[in-house]
C-alpha cells in the first residue's frame, strides 16, 4: 500500500462545517470511501477531481461508509443500483430513509427534548427530521460489517467500530502501514460533535 493508492478528495457541503474529504482507494476493488452530501456542487466536485485521476463515477465498484450522516452518505444515490454499499448495520435505517424509523425517531425526540429542557412540537419534530434527510439519499447496504473483519477488495484493511459520532461509525486500518481512514472521528477545526441518535430498540439511547 502506497500513498499513491489513497487519494483524498475534497468535496464542498451546505454545512457550517465545511468540506468532507472522502477517498478514494485503488484496492484490487476501485473503492470510494464515504460519497459527500446530495448536491450538485458536491457531485460536480467529486466527478472533476475523479476525473483528475482518469476514474468515472462508473469505474467505482464499491462505495464503504464511515458513518449515516448525509455529508457522508448522500452521494450514493448518484451511483448505479449495481454497486455495492458497504457499513455497519446501524447505517440502513438512515440511508434506506426507512418510515417506520423515521416516525419512531421524531416519537422519541418529541419526549426527550421536553426532558432535556427544550420546549418541542409536533411540527418542529417533524422539521428536525426532515433537516437531518435534506442532503441524503435513499439506498440500501448491500452487506454489512463490524469490528475486525476485513472488506474483499481492499486487501489489509480492517474494520474498527468507532460509535459516538454516530452509532454506525467505524474507521479502517491498514496495520502494515499504519494508516487509517477515519470519517469524522477527527475533525480538523472542531470537536468531532457527539450526536443525539434514537435508540434502535428499546427506550434507552446509546450515550455518545
Amino acid at each position: 500500500m502506497t500513498t499513491e493508492d489513497v487519494i483524498a478528495i475534497r468535496v464542498p457541503t451546505p454545512f457550517a462545517v465545511g468540506d468532507v474529504i472522502v477517498y478514494l482507494v485503488k484496492g484490487d476493488a476501485l473503492t470510494l470511501i464515504d460519497a459527500g452530501p446530495n448536491t450538485k456542487e458536491a457531485a460536480r466536485a467529486l466527478q472533476e477531481q475523479l476525473a483528475a485521476v482518469n476514474v468515472k463515477l462508473s469505474d467505482i465498484e464499491q462505495v464503504v461508509l464511515t458513518h449515516h450522516h448525509a455529508d457522508h452518505a448522500g452521494l450514493l444515490d448518484v451511483f448505479s443500483d449495481e454497486i455495492e454499499v458497504i457499513g455497519h448495520a446501524f447505517n440502513e435505517p438512515y440511508i434506506s430513509q426507512n418510515q417506520a424509523f423515521m416516525d419512531w425517531q421524531k416519537r422519541f425526540f418529541q419526549k426527550l427534548l421536553p426532558e432535556l429542557g427544550v420546549p418541542f412540537d409536533t411540527g418542529k419534530a417533524e422539521k428536525l427530521i426532515r433537516s437531518a434527510y435534506a442532503f441524503s439519499c435513499t439506498r440500501s447496504l448491500t452487506k454489512s460489517i463490524r469490528e475486525g473483519m476485513g472488506i474483499d477488495g481492499l486487501e489489509g484493511w480492517s474494520v474498527l467500530e468507532m460509535p459516538g459520532h454516530a452509532e454506525s461509525h467505524i474507521v479502517l486500518f491498514h496495520e502494515k502501514s499504519g494508516r487509517m481512514l477515519g470519517g469524522d472521528l477527527l475533525l480538523a477545526n472542531s470537536s468531532s460533535n457527539p450526536i443525539l441518535e434514537a435508540p434502535k430498540a428499546g427506550d434507552v439511547r446509546s450515550k455518545p
